[in-house]
């Protein structure tokens, strides 16, 4: 989408249209001790402040077995005899899997051993329901999750509070879509994009060297008019300055960009949470499938390409996930049905790359044609806390997820 170059000194945006669709929203959960504490001071050598995790959901139920292929398994194709990729459609990665070759860039980053895949990841008596999985991850509890249930991010800050604290956060966590559940339990800075695309062809013009400090600062103060505080703090992190756009034509692009433009001015927060969505594949899957790899494989090319240029791709880790993954069997629509478990990704300069974990056997499925798994999420969300952001207080360790090698 080519913006219209005009020459401006003021945003020409009416008000009651800007509330309309403004893209910055905040959660209604109160805010936490630890955000903006010392407004005016920071905490260098802290991890909490240095590192980050970005979540990247693909929302729908992305198919495992169509992006983690078991190639050389004959039940695969016999499963599967329309979907099936063949040899000439995957990236081995071994003698026993390997990767959809529309995740061209994945695979070279895996080769420079910045890529861990766990196999087959999933959760104890697994519901098929998209909201009632996605609340699962969000929350880290299958059998309480629910929408008054804490989060698994949300329960980390709580638990370690004075880490938190003394890490002079700009923000807990920055959310670039609706989805803001794993943060419950502690107040956050929500960004929402849901009308970001609207918002941008309709009012939407980039500025030119010209447009002076305070339009600029006047649009970012509209836009973050929920909280005085947040406005306060992320106007004195970004200088007032605004994004360039020109070239991102998709909401999930744009979103990208945002979370690239805070990372390089510097806003401190440990978690962002981005997503794809399309991935709920029940009819004509093949195709579908291939374009959303494409596009995955785009954005992390964005994603990475900018973490390097700034200095940051040893002090981020990529996490790719989904709420569930799809049946083993084709349906008579040349798609599948919700499943289980599938493949989690870790991406970034310090992750120890390489396949984790058991890949569920194709001979020994659950009463509904479904893959078994066999890592529990709660270790990945484990490792993390540990391994990544050194917590000293890590729920998940205590009720016995032990951690996995990929830090």
């Amino acid at each position: 989408m080519k913006m219209e170059n005009k020459k401006i000194n003021t945003f020409d945006i009416k008000r009651r249209k800007l509330l309309r669709n403004s893209f910055l929203g905040m959660c209604s959960l109160p805010f936490s001790s630890s955000v903006f504490a010392g407004l005016s001071s920071s905490s260098d050598d802290s991890i909490l402040g240095k590192k980050r995790v970005i979540v990247y959901e693909l929302n729908g139920g992305n198919d495992g077995l169509s992006t983690i292929i078991p190639y050389n398994d004959s039940l695969y194709k016999k499963f599967r005899p329309t979907l099936a990729l063949g040899r000439d459609e995957v990236i081995p990665l071994n003698s026993d899997i390997a990767l959809s070759n529309n995740l061209s860039y994945m695979s070279q980053l895996f080769k420079d051993n910045d890529v861990a895949i766990i196999q087959d990841v999933g959760y104890p008596n697994p519901d098929l329901s998209h909201f009632v999985s996605r609340a699962i991850w969000d929350s880290g509890k299958p059998a309480k999750a629910n929408s008054d249930a804490t989060g698994w991010y949300g329960d980390l800050v709580v638990q370690n509070r004075s880490a938190f604290q003394e890490a002079n956060l700009d923000v807990d966590a920055l959310c670039f879509e609706s989805h803001a559940a794993f943060t419950n339990g502690e107040g956050v800075t929500s960004l929402n994009t849901k009308n970001i695309a609207e918002f941008l062809k309709s009012d939407f013009v980039e500025p030119n060297a010209n447009t002076n400090s305070s339009s600029a600062q006047q649009y970012l103060y509209s836009l973050m008019e929920k909280n005085k505080q947040v406005r306060l703090r992320l106007l004195s992190r970004l200088n007032n300055k605004l994004p360039k756009w020109s070239g991102y034509d998709t909401p999930l692009n744009r979103n990208i960009e945002m979370v690239n433009w805070f990372i390089k001015e510097g806003v401190k927060t440990p978690i962002y949470k981005i997503a794809q969505s399309g991935f709920d594949t029940h009819s004509n899957q093949k195709n579908t499938h291939i374009h959303l790899m494409k596009t995955l494989n785009q954005s992390l090319e964005m994603l990475v390409t900018s973490l390097k240029k700034s200095s940051e791709w040893n002090n981020t880790i990529i996490l790719v996930r989904s709420e569930f993954g799809r049946r083993v069997e084709e349906n008579g629509g040349r798609g599948t049905d919700h499943g289980t478990s599938g493949p989690v990704f870790l991406i970034g300069g310090s992750v120890n790359g390489g396949v984790y974990g058991k890949r569920a056997a194709l001979d020994d499925l659950d009463g509904n044609g479904n893959l078994k798994y066999t890592t529990d999420f709660r270790q990945v969300y484990s490792t993390i806390a540990s391994n990544f952001f050194e917590l000293k207080n890590n729920v998940f360790l205590k009720q016995g997820f032990e951690t996995i090698g990929f830090i």
